[in-house]
């Protein structure tokens, strides 16, 4: 959960997000949006959950951005076993001091929803602001095993 505050600490935002499992070593990105253009900070809390309904494999999945001309070329390659489900890829975009310009997020999946063992697919996500390089996070389930 999170809110969004001015300058004078007046609340002009708040929203929620949720990251389905990670496993012990695997990290993540939660996304979220306000409406205000104020904002001078933001104060979360985090929760952890131990209802399982997924099995963890973001650690099997590689994520690739490639420069392009107004947008990274995102590349997610499925080195496990399993099909990975509703994988999806945040990309921050970087300047050349390290600071982030820009972000965005794309789905990368068949038709299936998935990338199924030893597939590679790609998508674009396109940049409004000139950059140096990208960071890739990624948000991803399996079906939990039986």
């Amino acid at each position: 959960n999170m809110t969004a505050y001015d300058a004078s600490g007046k609340a002009v935002g708040a929203g929620d997000s949720q990251i389905e499992i990670l496993a012990k070593g695997e990290t993540s990105i939660a996304d979220f949006s306000f409406s205000s253009e104020d904002i001078d900070h933001v104060e979360y809390t985090m929760g952890c959950g131990t209802r399982v309904l997924y099995d963890p494999v973001i650690g099997d999945l590689e994520a690739t951005a490639a420069k392009a001309d107004g947008k990274a070329i995102v590349t997610v390659k499925n080195n496990g076993n399993v099909a990975a489900e509703f994988v999806k890829v945040y990309v921050l975009f970087f300047d050349a001091n390290g600071e982030v310009v820009y972000s965005d997020n794309v789905y990368v999946t068949d038709d299936d929803y998935q990338i199924k063992p030893g597939a590679e697919l790609s998508e674009e996500v396109r940049c409004r602001v000139d950059y140096d390089h990208t960071e890739c996070y990624i948000s991803a389930r399996a079906d939990k095993s039986e």
